[in-house]
């Protein structure tokens, strides 16, 4: 019993140095846990995508591949192996490695998603668009899957049906900094710089810290200014922020 007792305690210490922000110590005691229970794959998995986490990534994937040697239906090991290459940029190898979890869970909305991006990365858009249409008919409330499909439908020049995949991100998440920062990229680029500026600072008002907005706002402002001398060269263009 009282070895049971310290297993789960040391899986409960190491959620809560993960919760607190201590991954390292965190991955310490998960390593520990797994150690008392080879056979857990659940541990396992969880143990390797915390060493990516930390920068662990060569010996993440070779636990991923001994992983996938032990059990090779285990559609959660591709998953997580192959979206850590998608992370390192390895992008061929994600898309094989995310392919293999969707022929074992073909419903995975992670896997699709993963496999989206992987597929849009390496500049096929057409496959990627098909995988966020179906992620998002599996979870039609997660703003990301929206968000990416947006990004892939502006890279292939549909930018109406992109500015809708953003509105609906933002309609499931208004704190979603990244498709209000999408939304004015498409805006500016089709010379609403108005509403572009707009979009851009309510991505700086979610995330204040956020590179891209801010650079974002500061272009679109000039062209403000610069379209308001344009038009009124007698005038000072209005102060709209």
């Amino acid at each position: 019993m009282d070895g049971t007792n310290n297993y789960h305690r040391l899986i409960e210490e190491a959620v809560r140095l993960l919760a607190e922000g201590d991954p390292e110590q965190g991955a310490t005691l998960l390593f520990d846990a797994w150690s008392r229970d080879r056979e857990n794959a659940d541990l396992a998995v969880s143990y390797a995508c915390l060493l990516a986490r930390i920068g662990r990534e060569a010996e993440a994937e070779e636990l991923f591949a001994a992983l996938a040697d032990e059990s090779p239906g285990d559609a959660r090991v591709w998953n997580n192996w192959g979206f850590l290459l998608l992370e390192r940029g390895e992008v061929g190898g994600a898309v094989e490695k995310l392919r293999r979890a969707l022929e074992l869970e073909p419903d995975d909305f992670e896997s699709l998603v993963n496999l989206a991006i992987a597929l849009d990365r390496g500049g096929d858009s057409g496959a990627a668009l098909s995988h966020y249409r179906r992620a998002v008919e599996i979870n039609p409330e997660s703003s990301v899957a929206y968000n990416n499909m947006g990004a892939a439908l502006w890279r292939s020049g549909r930018a109406e049906e992109a500015l809708d995949a953003f509105r609906v991100a933002l309609a499931i998440n208004p704190r979603d900094a990244s498709a209000a920062n999408n939304m004015g990229i498409v805006k500016m680029a089709g010379d609403d710089h108005a509403e572009a500026a707009a979009f851009f600072r309510q991505a700086l008002e979610i995330d204040p810290a956020g590179p891209a907005a801010a650079r974002n706002l500061k272009a679109a402002k000039k062209r403000l200014s610069a379209s308001g001398k344009e038009k009124k060269p007698c005038e000072k263009p209005p102060s709209l922020f």
